[in-house]
């Protein structure tokens, strides 16, 4: 929050303008980039630093990570706040894990935007169940070697 945000922005910004030859682009790159923070008062770095244990799988550390961070956006919208998760390339920068102190393992998952709604969700429809989910009962299933 407060000024650590623009701490933030600058380091996003330098990212952005990193690759950018041109000084008018880079320029634009920049403040595009270093701006991101202060569009919330609040800002949640979200990531992992997975264990190095022979019976730790990275990729559940990394599940475990991105399912609290739903929870921390669920409980926000439960308290009436707004809230979005933003990710990007920024996020997968070495400098990004240094700023954070986390280590070369580490993957920086996203930042939760956190702070009050400008003006009301807008309404959206959802999808039947059936066309997001398959159901798989206890009959043999195409290409499966189950029931063999």
């Amino acid at each position: 929050s407060g000024a650590a945000r623009e701490t933030l922005g600058a380091l996003m910004g330098d990212i952005a303008a990193a690759g950018v030859a041109d000084v008018e682009e880079a320029r634009v790159a920049y403040e595009r980039a270093a701006a991101k923070p202060l569009r919330a008062p609040y800002v949640v770095a979200v990531a992992v630093e997975p264990a190095v244990a022979p019976n730790v799988f990275e990729v559940e550390e990394i599940a475990s990570v991105a399912a609290a961070a739903q929870n921390m956006l669920l409980a926000a919208h439960a308290l009436g706040l707004a809230a979005m998760w933003r990710t990007g390339a920024v996020c997968y920068e070495p400098a990004m894990r240094r700023f954070f102190g986390l280590s070369e393992r580490a993957t920086v998952l996203g930042f939760l935007y956190i702070g009050f709604p400008a003006m009301p969700a807008p309404a959206r429809e959802r999808r039947p169940l059936g066309e997001v989910v398959t159901w798989m009962t206890g009959e043999a299933v195409p290409g499966s070697r189950r029931g063999a």
